[in-house]
C-alpha cells in the first residue's frame, strides 16, 4: 500500500485563524486536536471527491461516446 505523508508548515498567526475559522466548520466545543483531526479527515475527503469526479469524468465520457445501433423496423 503507498503512502503520502503531507507535512503543512503555516505560521503561528495563520495557524490561529486556521483554528478559528475550522472551528466554525467543525464546532466550537471541539479542542485542538480534534480539530486538527478533523482537518485531516476533510483533506482526506477532498482526496477521494478528487479521484471520485475524474473518474466519473472519464467514465460519462466513455458513455457518450457509444453509438450504439439498433435495428428497428
Amino acid at each position: 500500500m503507498a503512502q503520502i505523508n503531507l507535512t503543512v508548515v503555516i505560521s503561528d498567526s495563520d495557524y490561529q485563524r486556521l483554528l478559528t475559522a475550522a472551528r466554525w466548520v467543525f464546532g466550537t466545543d471541539k479542542t485542538e486536536a480534534e480539530i486538527v483531526e478533523a482537518i485531516r479527515q476533510h483533506g482526506i475527503q477532498l482526496m477521494r471527491e478528487l479521484v471520485r469526479n475524474y473518474e466519473r469524468k472519464i467514465a460519462l465520457a466513455a458513455a457518450e461516446a457509444l453509438n450504439p445501433q439498433i435495428e428497428v423496423s
